[in-house]
């Protein structure tokens, strides 16, 4: 029957029906508004009972309750895309509501007359009908808005409005006019005054037209601001805004607005804030704080509010630290917006929990979608803690108010909660918030989406993914929680075993080592073997649609239906074909099942995932072999799948990016092992370089073992790592690709990044070596042009992703590529269009760059008037029709922002540049006029850290270009001591407080650069002594104050070169007491600033500037500061060099009169030289006699106990010291005849050995001490002291007796086993293999680590040189088994001197002992040159002159049978006396061919240059300032007792001195002395 209790039945089937679809099923989409629909189905039928005629006037109260159950049954479809398909249901619900909402015959609130007789008359309910109507005629107009019926849904506001005032519901009026406003948003005609009259106000016509769109941004702020008018007249918006532009506040009374009014005008600030009218919006906050805003509805707008323009403020306007007075850094900006975000989402969530309790559910779903847009930068894992709370307590309110709008935020809430919940280890908590995202349908219609997604979307494809992104990431991690809380069984599919064991693994960390790496190699495997089940090749067998099982009965048992499809009806004797087709509605796509193809290949793709994963957790595990493996293997196994298209699988395209750059990682560790640079093709063959020395000595200089040094690669090994390099880009490349396809910006930036990591040690190296350049690989110039694309243009990252000093450092990297390797077209306008988006310190760099590969590679520069900043272009004038628009920028417009610098910075640097191309002096006034003019114009501002420093830069770098030329030097001074004050206000300004490092450092170079300035104004050929010192001391104050700010900024370039420069300027200052006293704050601040930036690569220098300083504080006895500047000294200078600090505390110890074997007990130094030299330093500085004479014995007795050849210049000295203190001259001998002996012993042991060895005529014939010649010659004199035999029976004239003699003899000739000439070929031919030589082969090359210092080469290897020397001339020798030359010329300076103290023979035998070492002096240089020969394998007459190639040392000198070739000796000494008068005849000539031979045999190893020495080597005279004096003596010694023939080896050795010179007019004054005497001769 047809009767109340029937409609009842149908009304519960109605929502039970509804209930299994959205709770039960959780059916979403197009199947949730199926089964929508078939539940509507029985409340239309329950509905025609109630409203037929005859129960019409009974049951009106099941209309209003099936009016609530519609209600509640299309309430999940009430969303914008599926509201459309329940309009008819909607429409009938609300006339047969019409119907029964008023009793019959009563009349309505406004005296209308009452229904008609014979009219359905209404039940009484017991609620207001007429708001009720209001809701669902509001919720009808959406629906007919949805379904494009504009003017339907118009009407029906319009009736909705006629019963508002029915209501008396002030909220449902507003809701009613803002629906109006949104209807009427596209034509809003007389919408807005209708409204304003509707509502008695004349701000929320234009609010609600604001808030819904009808008025565009770019008007909104001029209707607001005339709007806030009318109801603030004490207050104008627009001069409020122009105040703060300035940070200034408008005064203005607070005046008398009503509470209704403050409401209206909260409502038109949160209209400002929906538009992003910020500039009026903050205004207006800060003028409605002045008042008190009613609670309710007007305090929720206003915080809301106000949690906007506090989280835009702290993203967009500068601030200023409070304590600095300086814009906050950019780590300081990020944690200020991170704290606004924080307060603003707290804010939201009170807004949210009041709007809630007071029943403002419009609020409460804005406030909700405030929180979300402002907290989600939040919802990171560092930071995810913060919003916590208060996303979940969201997450809440819109579950109880059941709001349908934003069931795609709530999915998003929830999901985010789950996150956070499952981060603390609360698993069942997170389990239960993916339920609650998984159970909401946020289906979105697929005619809503974009138009590039449905473009994307095949035919017959499933597009549920497209229409519900969030359901991959849920279902993924639900799956996980449901396997992790499962306690009772394990999974059999491999990937969810290694899906569990990725999870322990994360959880481990990289502490857990080798059990972590196991977990991950297990997983690995299940993954290969699952793998192998989806191949192409079975996935191809699959078939590819989906066949549904067979609908047959097997048993009495009900059928289940299909997921997502209706059950299966079977009757007897079947259907007819037509019937079916009638009941079987069209087909969804949505979650339609797949084909076993299609699930063969979702089961790949997770498989892919879970590979994926793998390889990012062993890169992170630093398992470098095994990431690789898995690396390419999840990517090939990604080339047989496809991804997407976007936006679906957003998650697999960033994992699949993510490793890609993981591969290029591995790659390039792997690579470290070569020892080679990413980008370089190793095939191709570096250009050689000349100066091979310089390598070497940079080599030393860095500390490399050789070990270190890059090893050549094999051919193979070359192939092999080209075809890695070339995998790296790639890899590089397709994770950019991948990234771009997906639109995810963050990894493409990621990318880059990494592409410039891996590339740095290119980039470094080509900044000292562009050539290098050159030799790139095709793929690596390749790839760099195509990131370009992604820096500007139609595919440029957006500006929150875009990293400007990156994007500058691509874009120099491609023109520096391009140029070098002759692609010119990188240096075109069109192809740096990425300058625009660049800051004014990058574009700087940019501009410098290409303008100097402009003029290198003479090409025109591009045009800089087109690559001005963006936010410049739309307030560019417009070039004249015709004309092309000039390179020179536009002049400022009046009133213009002096602070700004409108892009001028690109012609501020094109001009600095440009000065030293200038072609004279003039041009380049002129260039340095056009920078000043610029940068005068531009008036940085003083809280603006960033414009700051380049103001100071920017002067700076135009100061150094006066100083060069072309400019003249007087007028270049001139303009860079201006520059120099324009940087720094003043030469002596202070030092800025809480200034920048990177400001500091340019202050400081400022200040170098007036110290330059100041020292090219000293000329002393035209200044009084007073101004050279003036100018000297204003130079070095300068070079001090360069030196402070290096220790403030901890800046190693700007501290070495401050300290050299005022080392430098202070020299001509030590020379006099008073003006030392000067130098001691420079040269300690100087000391200080070193220690500070860690010195470590001239410590010769620093340990000089320690010497200095202890000068001037010993001229006034200041011994406390010594001590504490030699403790300060101590903690600086390595630990090798101390040696000379010892030396100096020694010394002042001893000053003070302090015992000083205590301090030299503390020193832990083992080498005996060093020893020795500390007390030599005491020796020569100390002033009492008795100290000086303990350390020369000291001195002599460490090193004859170390049996160090050093000892021989230390008797010498010892000798000339104890000549000059009047000691007996007795003594001074036995000092000589000790250092004669020590050195003669060896010529003994030789010569003895000699005699041992077996005859051999080719050996005799190369000795050029005991041939036939020398013979010849010596019989013309009448002493037999010129033999060996005869001069070692004299060593100590008169005091040696012949048993001692024979002694020595005897001693000396048994020490040794060797011969002497076969060790002189030992020395000579097998350096090759002893360790320097190994060590010195491997020098060619560089590691890849090295190319940073390429730019430093000159000056390192000048520095590596003098430490070279300096240090060995600090470590100890070992004793060498034979004389060479420059023990020869101190036996001649021993016999020389001694022949001064002695009379009778003695002095005769002396002088000619001294003569017979001057021809042994040269005799050994033709030896060394004869075996030299004999290695390299040719005659000195086949060296070609002049070159330096190298050849082989074996080949030409061996016969067929293998045995070396004896060749004659090419050299000899002069046979008789006179010949050495002829210069012509003196093999060891500069320039001849005996200098070649042993610069060809010292380049190819066969002679130790440390250990050998020969005429015209640079160690050949330890002393020749002494050897200058003491061979003039000889000559005069040896000229007035009738020796004249015996002078001339004297004097060739006197003229080889003056080639060993390094004055040239000192050498050229001595060269014309000898040979005045040897004409005199």
């Amino acid at each position: 029957e047809d009767d109340q209790f029937k409609a009842r039945a149908l009304l519960v089937r109605c929502t039970c029906e509804a209930r299994l679809g959205s709770e039960a099923f959780r059916l979403k989409g197009m199947h949730l508004l199926q089964q929508v629909k078939f539940a509507l189905g029985f409340l239309t039928q329950a509905l025609a009972i109630a409203t037929r005629p005859g129960n019409d006037a009974r049951y009106g109260f099941l209309v209003y309750n099936a009016s609530l159950v519609f209600w509640e049954v299309v309430r999940p479809v009430c969303r914008r895309g599926w509201q459309r398909h329940v309009v008819q249901e909607s429409s009938a619900m609300i006339e047969a509501l019409k119907v029964v909402a008023k009793p019959a015959g009563a009349a309505d609130a406004k005296g209308k007359a009452a229904a008609p007789a014979g009219a359905s008359a209404g039940i009484p309910v017991t609620v207001e009908m007429s708001a009720w109507l209001v809701e669902l005629s509001l919720n009808l107009a959406f629906g007919l808005e949805d379904a494009e019926k504009n003017a339907d849904a118009q009407k029906t506001v319009d009736f909705a409005l006629t019963l508002v005032e029915d209501a008396k519901d002030p909220k449902l009026k507003s809701l009613a006019l803002s629906a109006k406003a949104y209807l009427a948003r596209k034509a809003p005609g007389k919408v807005k005054e209708d409204i304003d009259k509707a509502s008695g106000s004349a701000i929320m016509g234009t609010v609600h037209f604001v808030c819904n769109g009808g008025i565009p941004k770019e008007q909104a702020e001029d209707q607001l601001s005339a709007v806030w008018k009318t109801a603030d007249t004490e207050f104008d918006l627009k001069q409020a805004k122009e105040a703060a532009k300035e940070g200034k506040t408008l005064d203005a009374k607070r005046g008398d607005v009503k509470p209704q009014l403050l409401l209206e005008l909260a409502s038109a600030l949160r209209a400002a804030c929906m538009a992003e009218c910020w500039g009026i919006a903050q205004v207006m906050l800060a003028r409605l704080e002045k008042f008190q805003i009613p609670a309710g509805r007007g305090r929720l707008l206003l915080d809301l509010s106000r949690a906007e323009v506090d989280v835009w403020q702290a993203c967009n306007v500068k601030k200023e630290d409070p304590k600095t007075k300086f814009l906050l850094t950019p780590e300081e900006q990020q944690q200020r917006e991170v704290d606004a975000r924080h307060r603003a989402v707290r804010l939201c969530e009170q807004c949210l929990t009041t709007a809630k309790r007071i029943g403002e559910i419009d609020l409460a779903e804005e406030s909700a979608v405030v929180m979300w847009n402002l907290g989600r930068d939040l919802a990171c894992k560092e930071h995810r803690f913060r919003v916590h709370k208060s996303f979940q307590k969201c997450a809440e309110v819109l579950e109880e108010i059941q709001s349908s709008s934003l069931a795609h935020l709530r999915v998003q809430l929830h999901f985010e909660v789950a996150c956070c919940e499952i981060a603390q280890d609360l698993l069942t908590k997170g389990r239960q918030e993916l339920h609650r995202a998984q159970g909401i349908d946020y289906t979105i219609a697929q005619q809503d989406l974009p138009e590039t997604v449905q473009k994307q979307i095949e035919p017959e494809a499933d597009p549920g993914p497209f229409m519900r992104s969030l359901d991959d990431a849920v279902g993924r991690q639900l799956h996980l929680m449901d396997w992790k809380l499962n306690v009772y069984e394990e999974p059999s599919d491999p990937a969810d075993q290694v899906m569990l064991l990725l999870d322990q693994v994360k959880k481990q960390g990289a502490s857990s080592g080798k059990l972590a790496f196991n977990l991950l190699v297990q997983g690995f495997g299940k993954l290969e073997s699952a793998l192998e089940m989806v191949s192409v090749e079975k996935l191809e067998a699959l078939q590819d649609t989906f066949t549904p099982p067979p609908r047959t009965l097997a048993s009495d048992k009900p059928l289940r239906p299909l997921p997502h499809h209706a059950p299966a009806t079977v009757r007897a004797g079947g259907a007819r074909a037509e019937e079916i087709m009638a009941l079987v509605p069209q087909p969804i796509r949505d979650q339609r099942p797949r084909s076993d193809r299609e699930e063969g290949e979702a089961r790949a793709k997770r498989i892919v995932d879970l590979m994926c994963r793998i390889a990012l957790e062993a890169h992170r595990l630093d398992e470098v072999a095994f990431a690789l493996q898995v690396c390419e293997k999840a990517l090939a196994a990604a080339s047989a799948v496809t991804f997407g298209p976007p936006p679906i699988e957003v998650e697999s395209a960033l994992l699949l990016a993510e490793v890609a750059y993981a591969k290029a990682q591995c790659l390039s560790r792997q690579l470290e092992e070569y020892n080679v640079v990413n980008g370089i093709d190793d095939t191709v063959e570096a250009e050689a370089k000349d100066d091979t020395t310089e390598q070497g000595a940079e080599e030393r200089v860095d500390g490399e073992s050789d070990e270190e040094a890059r090893r050549e690669l094999s051919p193979e090994e070359k192939e092999k790592v080209c075809g890695m390099k070339r995998e790296l880009i790639a890899a590089l490349i397709y994770g950019v690709e991948m990234s771009f396809k997906f639109k995810q910006w963050w990894m493409l930036s990621n990318g880059l990044k990494h592409w410039w990591n891996l590339h740095l040690d290119l980039v470094s190296l080509s900044h000292g070596q562009p050539q290098t350049l050159s030799r790139t690989l095709t793929e690596y110039q390749e790839g760099l042009k195509s990131l370009q694309k992604y820096l500007h243009g139609e595919a440029a990252i957006p500006n929150a992703e875009f990293d400007r000093r990156l994007a500058a450092d691509l874009a120099i990297a491609n023109v520096s590529a391009g140029v070098e390797n002759g692609n010119l077209t990188v240096l075109e306008t069109d192809q740096l269009l990425v300058m625009k988006r660049l800051g004014e310190h990058e574009r700087k760099d940019v501009v410098a760059h290409v303008l100097a590969q402009c003029r290198r590679r003479e090409k025109p520069p591009p045009d800089l008037a087109r690559l001005r900043p963006e936010r410049l272009e739309a307030a560019a004038p417009a070039a004249p029709a015709g004309k092309a628009p000039k390179g020179a920028p536009p002049p400022p417009a009046p009133g213009a922002d002096k602070s700004d610098l409108q892009g001028n910075e690109a012609d501020v640097m094109a001009a600095i540049t440009g000065i030293p191309f200038a072609k004279d002096s003039a041009e380049a006034v002129k260039l340095v006029d056009q920078a000043a003019a610029l940068l005068n114009a531009w008036e940085p501002k003083q809280n603006d850290e960033g414009m700051l420093t380049l103001w100071v830069e920017f002067w700076t770098r135009l100061g150094r270009q006066c100083l060069n030329k072309p400019l003249n030097p007087n007028e270049g001074a001139k303009y860079a001591l201006m520059c120099g004050i324009k940087g720094l206000g003043k030469v002596d300004a202070p030092t800025p407080k809480f200034a920048s490092p990177e400001r500091m450092r340019w202050r400081g170079a400022c200040h170098a650069l007036c110290g330059e300035v100041f020292a090219k104004l000293v000329d002393p050929q035209k200044q009084e002594k007073e101004s050279l010192i003036k100018l000297r001391k204003m130079s070095v104050e300068q070079f001090e104050r360069c030196c402070e700010y290096a220790t403030i900024t901890r800046n190693l370039s700007l501290a070495a070169f401050g300290a050299n420069s005022l080392w430098n300027v202070a020299m001509p200052l030590m020379h006099s007491a008073d003006t030392r006293q000067l130098l001691i704050s420079p040269i300690l601040r100087a000391t200080r600033a070193l220690a500070c930036a860690k010195y470590s690569e001239d410590p010769f220098f620093f340990v000089g500037l320690y010497r200095s300083l202890f000068e001037c504080y010993s001229d006034t006895g200041r011994w406390d500061e010594i001590h504490q500047m030699l403790n300060e000294a101590f903690a600086a200078i390595p630990t090798s060099h101390h040696r000379r600090l010892w030396a100096l505390r020694m010394l002042a110890l001893s000053r003070q009169g302090k015992n000083v074997l205590v301090a030299m007990g503390k020193m832990k130094e083992t080498q005996a030289k060093a020893q020795a030299g500390i007390w030599l330093v005491l020796a020569n500085a100390s002033k009492r006699q008795a100290d000086q004479l303990n350390a020369y014995m000291k001195a002599t007795e460490i090193l004859q106990d170390a049996e160090q050849p050093d000892v021989v210049e230390v008797r010498l000295q010892f000798a000339d010291w104890l000549l000059r203190n009047g000691f007996d001259a007795s003594t001074a001998q036995e000092q000589l005849a000790s250092a004669a002996d020590m050195l003669l012993e060896l010529e003994d042991d030789s010569e003895d050995e000699d005699e041992e060895s077996p005859a051999d005529p080719y050996l005799a014939g190369l000795d050029g001490s005991t041939s036939a010649s020398d013979a010849d010659w010596m019989s013309q004199s009448d002493t037999k002291s010129f033999t060996g035999r005869s001069q070692r029976s004299s060593r100590r004239g008169s005091q040696a007796s012949p048993s001692e003699a024979g002694r020595r003899r005897a001693r000396g000739g048994s020490g040794r086993s060797t011969t002497g000439r076969s060790r002189r070929g030992s020395i000579a031919g097998s350096k090759a293999g002893s360790p320097r030589s190994s060590r010195s082969s491997a020098k060619g090359s560089r590691r890849s680590r090295m190319g940073s210092r390429a730019s430093s080469r000159s000056r390192r290897s000048s520095v590596a040189s003098k430490q070279s020397k300096m240090k060995k001339a600090e470590e100890d020798d070992e004793l060498t088994n034979q004389l060479y030359s420059r023990h020869y010329e101190a036996l001649c300076r021993i016999f020389a001197t001694r022949a001064r103290l002695e009379q009778g023979g003695g002095l005769h035998s002396s002088l000619l002992a001294a003569c017979h070492f001057a021809v042994r002096f040269f005799a050994s240089t033709v030896d060394l040159a004869n075996l030299s020969a004999q290695s390299l394998g040719a005659t000195a007459s086949e060296v070609p002159m002049g070159t330096r190639t190298s050849f082989s040392m074996r080949k030409t000198a061996k016969k067929d049978d293998g045995e070396l070739a004896k060749i004659l000796p090419p050299f000899r000494t002069p046979v008789h006396l006179p010949d050495w008068a002829h210069e012509d005849r003196w093999p060891w000539a500069p320039g001849g061919k005996l200098a070649e031979v042993l610069a060809r045999a010292e380049q190819a190893e066969v002679l130790d240059k440390v250990v050998c020495t020969w005429a015209g080597h640079s160690d050949a005279f330890a002393r020749p300032e002494i050897t200058f004096q003491m061979l003039t003596q000889l000559e005069d010694d040896l000229e007035d007792h009738g020796y004249h023939l015996q002078m001339l080896p004297v004097l060739a050795l006197h003229l080889q001195l003056a080639e060993a010179l390094e004055n040239e007019h000192v050498k050229a004054a001595v060269a014309c002395l000898v040979r005045m005497r040897l004409s005199r001769v």
